[in-house]
């Protein structure tokens, strides 16, 4: 249709950049517009910044995808799921927002997380927050990780942030933590991680890494006393409008215990993997980041 608007309207010139192999009718499909028995022809130019017309297609229809997950994935009623429009007025967060169900073995709640920056990059920057933190807190870190060519993917953990929120304070353990991130690394297949832990999610980092053995080339520690965290942690109590959807933080001091005494003993199975502790700028960590994995 759109084909034989331009050809009727007498258009000379048509540029376009991404081919689509299903429909295209300029030369991707079909070449409508070369087709002799047409008594006007319309020039065509196509490749043009072809690399990032099929990008921004493709965020267009995976958002579109997306909405229609969300569509698809009902709210289950042993949880609670923070309406969008509490987070409307949220200041530096340019982000897209990305879902994933990750069964009937997890109640079916939702995990909301962010994947930035370039799929092509060597190394996948795993970003965990505190048990008492959300995404927001990376939200310094996410763009300059992203200016380097790396890829970011950063979740909330289940009762936390833009995921669903078990009503119950025993449905939060550290169990449905791991489980719930190991089936969400899985579905996207990411391997060669560098995984940031801040504050008590460094311990969540440290436990995941010894359940994907070979997955992970470092672990970082974010202090969570830098700027970057110190400016997020205002946008902390946006998630949890009112106790209902509390649970998690209620939870949150056993689970701090759990996790310390869950780590205890890993340093063995950890020989050999990179660590580090950063507690200084984002742009910073980021460069270094840059030149352990992507200039080596």
């Amino acid at each position: 249709m759109c084909a034989g608007a331009m050809l009727h309207s007498r258009l000379a010139r048509v540029v376009y950049g991404a081919r689509e192999p299903k429909t295209g009718a300029a030369g991707s499909a079909v070449d409508l517009f070369s087709n002799t028995q047409i008594n006007h022809h319309t020039a065509i130019t196509e490749g043009v910044l072809a690399s990032e017309c099929a990008a921004t297609l493709q965020s267009f229809f995976l958002e579109r995808r997306q909405v229609r997950a969300l569509q698809a994935q009902p709210l289950s009623d042993d949880a609670l799921r923070t309406p969008t429009s509490v987070f409307g007025a949220l200041q530096g967060y340019p982000f897209t927002s990305r879902y994933f169900n990750a069964g009937p073995a997890l109640r079916r709640w939702r995990m909301h997380y962010l994947d930035e920056g370039s799929t092509d990059s060597t190394a996948v920057v795993l970003c965990l927050h505190d048990v008492t933190g959300w995404s927001y807190r990376f939200r310094s870190l996410i763009p300059a990780l992203a200016k380097k060519g790396m890829r970011v993917v950063v979740p909330d953990m289940i009762g936390f942030g833009m995921s669903d929120k078990p009503k119950k304070d025993a449905a939060h353990t550290v169990a449905l933590h791991l489980e719930s991130l190991g089936k969400l690394l899985e579905h996207l297949q990411l391997s060669s991680l560098v995984v940031v832990g801040e504050g008590t999610g460094i311990q969540v980092a440290r436990l995941l890494v010894s359940m994907l053995p070979n997955s992970a080339l470092q672990v970082c520690q974010l202090w969570t006393g830098t700027e970057a965290m110190m400016d997020a942690s205002e946008a902390d109590g946006l998630p949890y409008p009112d106790k209902g959807y509390q649970a998690g933080l209620r939870a949150a001091p056993r689970l701090t215990k759990q996790l310390a005494t869950a780590v205890t003993g890993l340093a063995s199975a950890e020989s050999g993997l990179g660590y580090c502790v950063w507690n200084g700028d984002m742009n910073t960590f980021a460069d270094y980041l840059e030149t352990m994995f992507l200039r080596r």
